[in-house]
């Protein structure tokens, strides 16, 4: 049962990881994904002021046209009250292409800072990405480790429970569907499943070759080499 007790331990300490894995790698995917989407709100900033800069130069242009035509108009007109009205219009256009200008120069500003600021981005997301998938890499082939760990070490402890009695072997896996592990080491007469002291008795009895389940958690109780040492010191 030694043997097939540091396989179980061996196999829970890779479960733990196996377990952590999955979980560091959505934590690093979920970066990526930020990472991403902040590179995307820069890109759409600077977009966003290039076709208002367009728009506004569109319509500039529009009004400018419109402007020239009201002009033209404004010569032909007979009375004081349709000359006034055209004037009204044209000042109008006016004070309207005075403001678009105004709009254009601002989403120039814009556009050139978003550039920038987009351009110091692309650089740190770069590296930030580099370093995500580096560490993304890195935890899908330590997963593929602990998986082939696993296969092996499991494919040991069947191999060793082939090898009990089929009393035994009936009491270790239903004990394990329970607890998680069918055995409990014994350290200086100190259970590890459960912390607590096995009587001087039973260690005796254990270490005679006889098999003894904990009575506190039906686990198989499993003396090791260091508790040897220490329960005959002690």
């Amino acid at each position: 049962m030694g043997a097939i007790a540091l396989l179980e331990e061996a196999i829970s300490t890779l479960e733990r990881e196996r377990a952590r894995i999955p979980v560091a790698l959505a934590e690093q995917q979920a970066k990526l994904a930020a990472a991403e989407e902040a590179l995307a709100a820069h890109r759409r900033a600077a977009e966003e002021a290039e076709k208002r800069r367009r728009a506004s130069e569109t319509e500039l242009e529009d009004v400018r046209v419109r402007r020239g035509k009201l002009q033209a108009q404004s010569a032909q007109v007979k009375t004081n009250q349709e000359y006034t009205a055209m004037l009204h219009e044209i000042e109008g256009a006016t004070r309207r292409m005075s403001d678009l200008e105004d709009e254009i120069l601002g989403a120039m500003e814009d556009g050139d800072a978003a550039r920038a600021a987009l351009r110091t981005f692309e650089e740190e997301h770069r590296r930030v990405e580099q370093e995500i998938r580096r560490a993304i890499g890195e935890l899908s082939r330590r997963l593929e480790l602990v998986d082939g760990a696993l296969g092996t070490r499991r494919g040991e402890e069947e191999k060793l429970l082939t090898e009990l009695d089929a009393s035994v072997r009936a009491t270790y896996a239903r004990v394990k569907r329970v607890r998680g592990t069918g055995t409990s080491r014994v350290r200086g007469r100190i259970r590890s499943a459960c912390n607590r002291d096995v009587p001087f008795e039973t260690m005796n009895r254990i270490r005679a070759g006889e098999l003894h389940a904990c009575v506190n958690c039906a686990r198989l109780l499993v003396v090791v080499a260091d508790a040897d040492v220490a329960g005959t010191t002690g």
